[in-house]
């Protein structure tokens, strides 16, 4: 494999060669997807209209899993009882006919609005204000406790050792956003304050840490995070040689001030564009949702037209050109293929555009030429809510998934 390219355009490696590109869907595991056999059918009938070669199935969502032989317990989710085996039923299903199956962990949520399981309470991420949920209600563990690491690593190693998936694909891999609706706390490193991970820092850095704005707080932060992704690879690689190792990057906000300025790397501590350049993963799934602000489609703003995106600046809900937020994805888009070229996919928020919209973005993926490079494909967010419509009226989802086969099977 050759070097790719610097995430300035500057690298002296060359560019990889091309492959055939990743076409696929994030499976998310709170809704219809793979909960009973029926459901598996079905999303691998999808797959197959649609002309997917990839799933990417949410196995591990919040302290526990949609499968059988994992170090977790098994979720709560109306699936079908015993002995059916949610991540083993898609694996049977879609591999034979030829979709590549990637198994999703989500690595930091452990509960949302509930009290932690016992084994995560030590390990859990607090605010330097002492937080210990995001806005959203989420508990989630400290990627700077020594045990994190471990913990994610043996779930994933048991995953690769027990299904034959194509690979694990991290997310969350990262520490929590601050308040949305504090835009001056937006870069700041507010969380990742737990005792035993703070005690960490002063032992490497010589000091106490000086708020949120400490460079030293920040890469520090960043290097605990990227050490779970090399926990993780080793522990993947060594189960099953075959296995791939991918993570879902971040792609929140502008990048004005350049990567090193931006709120992943800031905020999140998730260096996915030095991981790529770096080779320490397989591939990045960039998430990089038209270009938003965080969560702007939870807010109901009705059937907007193609030319018009919601967003959300502050606690005020506005409208924004959608050329403005097309220029936002282009620039995350080409960052992406600069760190990574055919490593790297591009991600589509299909819940907060119309099918049309998310086609029409799936194409621009596969088809967006920086120096020269091109993507690795594109996947879209997600399979149980395929548009914004279906985002507000669920009842009309299965509609919408027909209709985003259809729309998806004609680029390829």
């Amino acid at each position: 494999m050759s070097a790719p390219a610097s995430p300035d355009g500057s690298g002296s490696g060359s560019v990889e060669a091309p492959r055939d590109p990743c076409w696929g869907v994030w499976v998310d595991g709170f809704g219809t997807g793979v909960r009973t056999p029926d459901e598996v059918a079905d999303l691998v009938e999808f797959a197959h209209t649609a002309g997917l070669d990839t799933l990417v199935v949410q196995v591990t969502r919040r302290g526990d899993a949609l499968a059988n032989e994992l170090p977790l317990p098994r979720a709560d989710a109306d699936l079908a009882p015993p002995p059916f085996d949610p991540l083993a039923a898609v694996c049977e299903a879609a591999r034979p006919a030829g979709i590549a199956v990637h198994a999703w962990l989500a690595v930091t949520p452990v509960a949302q609005r509930a009290a932690p399981p016992s084994w995560a309470v030590p390990m859990l991420c607090r605010r330097l204000d002492g937080t210990d949920s995001d806005r959203h209600g989420i508990a989630h563990l400290d990627p700077g406790h020594p045990e994190t690491g471990t913990t994610i690593a043996e779930i994933a190693r048991a995953t690769v050792a027990n299904y034959p998936v194509d690979g694990v694909s991290l997310d969350r891999v990262r520490y929590p956003e601050v308040a949305h609706d504090d835009p001056s706390q937006h870069g700041t490193a507010l969380w990742g304050a737990n005792l035993v991970a703070l005690e960490r820092f002063r032992d490497e850095a010589g000091r106490d840490l000086e708020g949120p704005h400490d460079p030293l707080w920040q890469d520090w932060r960043r290097r605990q995070v990227g050490a779970i992704v090399d926990t993780v690879a080793e522990a993947v690689r060594g189960a099953r040689s075959d296995a791939t190792v991918s993570v879902n990057g971040c792609c929140h906000g502008g990048l004005g001030g350049g990567w090193v300025a931006s709120r992943p790397y800031t905020e999140l501590g998730q260096d996915w564009v030095g991981w790529l350049t770096e080779g320490r993963v397989d591939r990045v799934l960039a998430m990089n949702y038209r270009g938003d602000a965080d969560d702007a489609g939870l807010v109901r703003f009705g059937d907007l037209p193609d030319d018009v995106a919601a967003t959300t600046e502050g606690a005020a809900a506005v409208l924004a050109p959608r050329a403005a937020l097309d220029q936002r994805w282009t620039d995350w888009a080409a960052l992406a293929i600069r760190a990574g070229s055919s490593r790297t996919v591009l991600g589509t928020g299909c819940y907060l555009q119309s099918v049309a919209a998310s086609a029409r973005e799936a194409i621009r993926s596969l088809d967006l030429r920086v120096d020269g490079a091109g993507a690795g494909g594109w996947c879209g967010f997600s399979y149980r809510t395929p548009s914004r419509v279906a985002l507000h009226d669920p009842e009309v989802a299965p509609r919408e998934r027909a209709r985003l086969a259809a729309a998806l099977n004609h680029p390829r």
